[in-house]
C-alpha cells in the first residue's frame, strides 16, 4: 500500500506513472519475501505490482495489485493551486458548502458543530461530566482552549467538516468550513493557516476548503454519485459531533485486505470482519452533550444475518478493549466494569453509552490506564533529569581538581541554570567523604536519589560510576542507602525519607 501511495503521488506530480519504482520520490518498501522491490509493470491502461508467495507455498497466496489512475484533463493537469476556486452551486441549510463537494469516492465525513459544543449550557454539562469522571485538574487545562476556539466562532467558524475519500486515504483529511458571508473567506483563511500543513486554502462554492493539490483536483471531478447518501445523515437534528461512514465502491475493495491487516490482533476474525465490511450500508458515531453527555454508535447492515454478526463483533470488541486496558494497568483479574452491550433490531445495530456508563468506564478502566501512562512518562523524565544531574557533578569535579561539590546547587554555573534545575532542591545528595578513586564499589555507591512520599513504582537513583536506574524494590534501596552512607554524608532533600 505504501508503494501504491508513492505511485499515486508521482502520477499526480508528473501526469504519468514512473517507468520504474526507482524513479519514485516517496519511499517504496522492499518485498519482505524477496528482499527486493516489488515486481512492477506499467502499460497504457494500468499499473501492476506483484509480490510472489514464499518459496514452497501456493503462488495464489502471493500479492497481485492492478492500479488504474483516472486520467486528468489537460486543463486540470496544467493548472496551479490558487486561492479561490469555484465549484458547484451554493446551497443552504446544514449541508451548505459541503454537499457539492461530496463525490463518488468519499466514504467518511465528520461534522463538528463548534458553536453548539461551546455554548454555556453545553460547557456547563461538559464541566460536570469531566469533574465526575476524570477530575477537576483536567478541566482547568482545557478551559483556556475553549476561550481560543470561541474567538474562532466569533470570526465565523461555526461548523467544520473533515472529509476522506478512497483516493486520498493516506493523506490528511480535507477540511471544509461553510461560509456564512461573502467576505468571510479572506478573514478566515488567515486564521486557519496553521491547519494547512503544506496544503492550500481554496474557496469552492459556499465553503473554505483546505486540501492538497491532488485533493483539490479530485473535488473538481464530475460527479455521478448522489451526495444524498450522506445528506440524509446530516439533517437539522444532527448532534454536535457526528462521524459518518458510507462505503464507496473503491473502499469496498479494501475489504479483501482486512484478514491480513487484523491477523496480528488477538481475538479478531479477519474473514468475519471482511464479511461485515462488505455488508455495511452506513455507520454513524454521535457525541451528544445535552441533556447529558453520551456516545451512540449506529450501524446499518445489508441483511439480518450480517447485523447479527456485527452485534457479536461489537460486543466482543468492547470486552477485548476493557481487557487490554486492565492488562495495561497491571490487573490480571477480569475488569471490574462490565463491558457495554449493543442491541440489534432488524438490520440495525446500536451501541449507546449514556453519561452514567461513560463515567463508570472512565473511572474504572480508562483513567487508571492513563494514570499509569502518565506515571511512566514522569518516570522517564525523572531518569533524564537524574542523568543530567550526574553529568553536572562530573563537569564540576573536572573543573575543581576532583573535588565533590558541597551541594547540588554549587554545580549550577549561573542563576539561569539554577532556575532550570528545580530537581536540585528535591534530590538527596550523598556527598562522598573520600575521593572518587578511594571509593569502594562505585557502581553501588549512591550519589543522588529522588525521594518520594510513597515508594509506589520505585524511585530514580544515580550512582558514582555515572549510571542511573529506577529501583522498584524498597528493601534493596534501603540496603544500598545504608552501605552508601558509610562513605558519604547526606546533603539536601527533605528532612526524612
Amino acid at each position: 500500500l505504501q508503494t501504491i501511495e508513492s505511485l499515486r503521488d508521482h502520477t499526480a506530480r508528473h501526469g504519468a506513472p514512473p517507468k520504474s519504482l526507482d524513479d519514485l520520490a516517496l519511499p517504496s518498501p522492499v518485498d519482505p519475501v524477496t528482499g527486493k522491490l516489488f515486481e512492477y509493470e506499467v502499460t497504457d491502461e494500468a499499473i501492476t505490482l506483484l509480490g510472489p508467495a514464499p518459496e514452497g507455498e501456493d503462488q495464489s497466496s502471493g500479492l497481485y495489485y492492478v492500479v488504474r489512475f483516472a486520467p486528468l484533463d489537460t486543463e486540470t493537469r496544467q493548472s496551479e493551486p490558487d486561492k479561490t476556486v469555484a465549484a458547484g452551486p451554493e446551497i443552504s441549510g446544514p449541508w451548505k458548502g459541503i454537499g457539492p463537494l461530496v463525490h463518488d469516492e468519499v466514504f467518511t465525513i465528520l461534522r463538528l458543530d463548534v458553536e453548539a459544543f461551546l455554548s454555556d449550557d453545553a460547557w456547563r454539562q461538559v464541566s460536570q461530566f469531566v469533574n465526575k469522571s476524570i477530575g477537576e485538574g483536567v478541566l482547568g487545562e482545557i478551559a483556556p482552549m475553549r476561550a481560543v476556539v470561541q474567538e474562532h466562532v466569533k470570526m465565523g467558524i461555526k461548523e467544520v467538516y473533515l472529509m476522506t475519500s478512497a483516493s486520498d486515504i493516506f493523506d490528511m483529511p480535507i477540511i471544509v468550513v461553510p461560509l456564512d458571508e461573502d467576505d468571510s473567506f479572506e478573514r478566515l483563511s488567515g486564521m486557519l493557516l496553521g491547519l494547512c500543513n503544506g496544503r492550500g486554502i481554496h474557496r469552492m462554492g459556499g465553503a473554505l476548503v483546505i486540501a492538497s493539490d491532488w485533493q483539490r483536483r479530485s473535488l473538481l471531478k464530475p460527479r455521478s454519485a448522489d451526495p444524498g447518501r450522506f445528506a440524509r445523515l446530516f439533517d437539522s437534528s444532527t448532534p454536535p459531533l457526528r462521524l459518518a461512514i458510507v462505503p464507496s465502491k473503491d473502499l469496498r475493495l479494501l475489504a479483501d485486505l482486512l484478514p491480513d491487516l487484523v491477523a496480528p490482533l488477538e481475538g479478531f476474525d479477519g474473514k468475519a470482519l471482511a464479511k461485515l465490511a462488505e455488508g455495511l450500508c452506513c455507520m454513524t458515531l454521535d457525541v451528544t452533550v445535552l441533556p447529558e453527555v453520551s456516545i451512540r454508535l449506529t450501524v446499518e447492515l445489508a441483511d439480518g444475518d450480517t447485523a447479527a454478526g456485527a452485534l457479536s463483533f461489537i460486543d466482543s470488541s468492547m470486552v477485548l478493549f476493557l481487557k487490554s486496558l486492565s492488562e495495561c494497568v497491571g490487573i490480571t483479574t477480569p475488569p471490574a466494569v462490565d463491558a457495554p452491550k449493543a442491541t440489534c433490531s432488524d438490520k440495525t445495530v446500536v451501541l449507546h453509552l449514556d453519561e452514567r456508563k461513560l463515567t463508570e468506564l472512565l473511572r474504572g478502566c480508562v483513567m487508571p490506564a492513563l494514570q499509569k501512562a502518565r506515571l511512566q512518562a514522569l518516570a522517564a523524565i525523572s531518569l533524564s533529569e537524574m542523568r543530567a544531574t550526574i553529568i553536572s557533578i562530573t563537569c564540576y569535579m573536572a573543573d575543581h581538581e576532583g573535588q565533590w561539590p558541597a551541594s547540588l546547587q554549587a554545580v549550577a554555573v549561573d542563576e539561569q541554570m539554577l532556575k532550570q534545575t528545580a530537581a536540585f532542591d528535591r534530590y538527596v545528595y550523598l556527598r562522598p567523604n573520600v575521593t572518587c578513586e578511594e571509593l569502594k564499589n562505585p557502581s553501588q555507591q549512591i550519589l543522588v536519589y529522588d525521594p518520594v512520599d510513597e515508594f509506589g513504582e520505585g524511585i530514580a537513583v544515580g550512582f558514582v560510576d555515572g549510571h542511573v536506574e529506577r529501583i522498584t524494590d524498597e528493601a534493596s534501596l534501603q540496603e544500598l542507602l545504608s552501605a552508601s552512607l558509610e562513605q558519604a554524608t547526606r546533603v539536601g532533600g527533605p528532612a526524612s525519607d
